[in-house]
């Protein structure tokens, strides 16, 4: 980033994209997390420094694929399943990933 970048815009306002910025102290919740266009959100958030919750419904398997990708290459990552759809199980899903990855929500 330039000097004169925006402190409160990741990307410099540039053009540039916020997942370029490295932020240990975020954390993204992707849903959808564990399979296509989710899970190359998920490894390329974690490798911009971001903690990364991969949300999944069904699919553990693939979930925690995700997951050891993101671990082996050195980023955080934990999988939570959820049912979006269901509030309960949104409200639940972010207690969860404050409680696991430490995030202020």
């Amino acid at each position: 980033m330039s000097e004169s970048a925006d402190s409160n815009n990741p990307g410099g306002g540039g053009g540039g994209s916020a997942v370029e910025a490295t932020n240990t102290t975020k954390v993204a919740v992707v849903t959808g997390g564990s399979r296509g266009i989710g899970a190359a959100t998920c490894k390329r958030l974690a490798a911009a420094g971001y903690k990364v919750a991969v949300v999944y419904r069904s699919n553990t398997a693939a979930a925690e694929q995700v997951v050891e990708e993101i671990s082996a290459a050195g980023g955080v990552a934990s999988p939570f399943q959820c049912n979006v759809a269901v509030e309960k199980e949104i409200v639940q899903l972010f207690a969860d990933v404050q409680e696991t990855l430490g995030a202020s929500l």
